[in-house]
């Protein structure tokens, strides 16, 4: 309707997620059930906000420079919205395991939402009513209903003025050591309990980290 035209062209959010899975096939299949809840539950909660949609997975980027070069750094943002009264607003979707104040105050520092700020800024200025948090507690049982809550992302004003020195010194440190021809599998690595298994789970490289070049061997092409 925002693009002016005709509603009844698309399917409907339920109809929707069983289209997509026949085309995708048996991994998706497995999942329609649960995806139609969460959407049913997601409607009930938020069916009747009505924002301008300025962007879905729209990518922005910009630029931090050192030593006379400058690189980009992009972000892929889930949602872009205008809401009533003019506001801009970044909205990051997030299916968590648990949704509470530990859970939020997690992304206070999250190098993402501090590029969401330095980005809104630039692009929206004043207008720019800084990153959201679109939370979905997924259900450990089965057919349980999710936990649903959206809220502005903790602020961190100091980390974001200082977030392109920091990308900076991340880009100088990376030069340093391509320089000095350090073989990638001697790189540094934050070996620590906290990131190598995060809220996601098991980092992909913690086989090439525990065992070094052997574990290269069973990896896919």
């Amino acid at each position: 309707m925002q693009e002016g035209e005709d509603p009844s062209q698309w399917w409907e959010p339920l109809r929707a997620v069983e289209e997509r899975a026949v085309t995708e096939g048996a991994s998706w299949l497995r999942y329609v059930t649960e995806v139609q809840h969460a959407v049913s539950e997601y409607l009930l909660h938020y069916g009747e906000q009505r924002v301008e949609v300025l962007g879905v997975e729209a990518t922005y980027a910009m630029e931090v420079a050192w030593t006379g070069r400058t690189w980009p750094v992009t972000r892929s943002a889930d949602l872009v919205v205008r809401a009533p009264g003019g506001a801009v607003r970044i909205v990051d979707h997030k299916f968590v395991g648990r949704l509470n104040d530990r859970t939020v105050s997690r992304y206070r520092l999250d190098g993402q939402f501090l590029d969401y700020a330095l980005i809104g800024a630039r692009e929206w200025g004043a207008a720019f009513d800084g990153a959201f948090l679109n939370l979905i507690e997924w259900p450990s049982k089965a057919g349980a209903t999710p936990k649903m809550k959206q809220l502005q992302a903790p602020s961190a004003p100091a980390a974001v003025e200082s977030r392109k020195a920091q990308l900076v010194y991340t880009h100088a440190q990376r030069s340093k050591i391509e320089r000095a021809g350090v073989d990638l599998w001697n790189y540094p690595k934050r070996l620590n309990e906290q990131v190598c298994n995060g809220p996601y789970g098991l980092c992909a490289g913690a086989d090439l980290c525990a065992w070094g070049k052997v574990a290269a061997t069973n990896l896919p092409d």
